[in-house]
Parts: structure tokens; sequence; C-alpha cells
């Protein structure tokens, strides 16, 4: 499978998660969905992007063969991997 095929989700899309998927969006790579905890932003890229704009962690994961996240600090990223109720890894397998 090249890089291009491999399904591409992202958990923060603030001004630096957007530009990273915007350019990788720009080199062929496939953008399919973003999130974000300002709904919104995520709304809005994913209209510019054509992709999803997902409203949970684990949808956010459910169809994707890499996630980037790009948020501000470690009790963020706790939040995205260890929130009881939504986290990326309820569809990790």
């Amino acid at each position: 499978m090249s890089n291009n095929t491999k399904k591409i989700s992202f958990v923060g899309v603030g001004r630096m998660g957007a530009n990273m998927a915007r350019r990788l969006n720009d080199c062929g790579h496939n953008i399919t969905a973003v999130y974000d905890v300002y709904a919104k932003a995520a709304e809005s890229l994913a209209q510019e992007l054509g992709c999803s704009a997902a409203t949970t962690l684990a949808e956010t994961a459910q169809d994707a063969d890499i996630i980037i996240t790009v948020v501000t600090d470690d009790d963020s990223m706790r939040e995205i991997f260890l929130n009881e109720k939504d986290n990326l890894l309820v569809n990790a397998s």
C-alpha cells in the first residue's frame, strides 16, 4: 500500500494541524476525517478538504490507517487517549 492510499485523520486542527492537513492533502494524501474540540474549526476544514468532520474521537479513529494528533499540551494528549467516554483507542486493534 503506497502512502497516498492510506487513510489519514487529524485530531487538533488549529493553525498547525489545519496547515499540516492541507499540505498532506495538496500532496495527494487521503485525509478522511478531522476532529477538533472546536467543532466549527473541524467543519470548516473538512469542507475545504472534502473530508468528514468527526464529532467524536472514536469516529476519527474508525476508518483511519494513520491518526495525526496536533494538540497543545500533555493534558490534552491524555484526554484524547484516556477519556473513559470517548478516546482514540476505542476502535483501535
